[in-house]
């Protein structure tokens, strides 16, 4: 089912995308920030003092700044990097992939195209785990190193939660590429559910028509509840594992049908 030579194509590729390279520039962009631009000073667990760009902020202010500072930076980094992982990986299963001159050659056999297709997807949310649990280790190193060893190890998972938002996010896209032509309506519809519907049944209640919630709740992966198990791991250390069974069933039939739908797809090689 899985091609080791398609797997290491396929993050071959995707690691020589530009939007991949302007990751890691963001990804070393941050960790410089952290290196020279953010200094704290601890007594035992308590934070004596927290400066930023040479400003010092000290005492009970300094704990209040951190507590609003770091949910902000956390939010908009993760936010930007998810925005540049999706629309990296949504060329794999475009309609610009199924018109590579190559593809009916290698599908010589209808079962190929279920090799094809997982070991696309597996290689790509490989990269990305790599890319991902690196950027997450060597953040927790700097703020380990800085904060004399205030920092708990648990925050590596935040790296693999955040993952697990994007294969869960990236299944959807390669179902939706399936029955869509454009990469770039792809990309919009993707972002319009994990920026916009995901986080808004997250907090059902605030919407006011209950049966579009209820109908919503079926078709949307939670992913907005990884979002903010995600979210807590990074800023508190908490760690909720039930969350992260809700969106198996969605997986599973995303790839399901994405699976099933590229096995009967048209290829061209115009």
């Amino acid at each position: 089912m899985i091609n080791r030579t398609i797997v290491l194509q396929t993050v071959y590729e995707l690691f020589l995308q530009p939007v991949i390279l302007f990751v890691t520039i963001i990804g070393v962009a941050l960790l410089l920030f952290i290196t020279f631009a953010i200094d704290v000073q601890f007594q035992g667990d308590v934070l004596l003092s927290f400066q930023l760009l040479g400003v010092m902020i000290e005492g009970i202010q300094a704990k209040m700044f951190v507590e609003s500072f770091l949910p902000a930076a956390y939010g908009m980094t993760t936010s930007i990097l998810m925005f540049l992982l999706i629309l990296a990986c949504s060329f794999f299963f475009s309609s610009e992939m199924l018109k590579n001159p190559l593809l009916p050659i290698v599908l010589t056999k209808p079962g190929r195209r279920f090799t094809v297709f997982f070991s696309t997807f597996v290689g790509s949310c490989f990269l990305v785990l790599l890319l991902v649990f690196t950027l997450t280790l060597m953040i927790w190193a700097l703020l380990y190193t800085k904060t004399e060893g205030n920092v708990s190890g648990i925050i590596l998972l935040a790296g693999l939660s955040f993952w697990v938002e994007f294969v869960v996010i990236f299944a959807l896209a390669a179902l939706l590429s399936m029955v869509v032509e454009h990469t770039a309506a792809i990309f919009i519809l993707v972002m319009a559910v994990y920026f916009y519907l995901a986080p808004l049944l997250t907090s059902s209640s605030d919407i006011s028509l209950p049966l579009l919630s209820n109908v919503l709740s079926y078709l949307v992966p939670p992913v907005g509840k990884i979002t903010m198990a995600t979210r807590d791991i990074a800023l508190s250390g908490a760690l909720d594992p039930g969350v992260y069974l809700s969106v198996v069933p969605y997986l599973l039939l995303f790839l399901t049908a994405a699976a099933l739908l590229f096995h009967h797809k048209e290829l061209s090689s115009r």
